[in-house]
């Protein structure tokens, strides 16, 4: 899900799922899915509330 425009001020934090997938953060150039997928792929995201048994 792409918010608001940050024009390169996002932070990449390895531990979030989001960074700034404007062009002006990547020379200009827009990225593809799978860019983006590969990106999202190397995120070290952990759940908040760690596993939760349902």
């Amino acid at each position: 899900m792409q918010l608001n425009h940050s024009h390169g001020n996002l932070p990449d934090k390895e531990d979030k799922l989001a960074f700034d997938i404007g062009m002006d953060s990547h020379n200009f150039y827009p990225l593809s899915y799978d860019e983006v997928k590969a990106i999202m792929k190397a995120k070290n995201w952990v759940p908040p509330f760690g596993d939760r048994e349902v």
